[in-house]
């Protein structure tokens, strides 16, 4: 999987990322949270992968297999971005 930052989050120095087609998205995303240390606690870091109908946010129980059948481009890779969100009342 190759992940991309959108605005306001700094740009990865490992963009790419792999995963066993049996475990959950929420995996490589906890893997991409811990290579942002600039995340604060009350910020959400989601993945998007773009359709051709639009944007689709990938769900943490999505096993990578599925969201690789789903979402996989032309290219052969599966493409997403990544954003983040404040969450839990945190400072604006």
């Amino acid at each position: 999987m190759i992940v991309q930052t959108d605005k306001g989050l700094p740009e990865l120095e490992t963009c790419k990322f792999a995963g066993a087609k049996d475990a959950p998205m929420a995996n490589l995303v906890r893997g991409v949270r811990n290579v942002m240390p600039s995340l604060e606690e009350h910020e959400a870091l989601y993945l998007l992968v773009q359709r051709k109908d639009g944007p689709v946010m990938i769900t943490g129980s999505l096993t990578f297999g599925q969201a690789w059948a789903a979402y996989e481009s032309d290219d052969g890779f599966l493409h997403a971005t990544a954003c983040k969100e404040n969450v839990f009342g945190g400072h604006f």
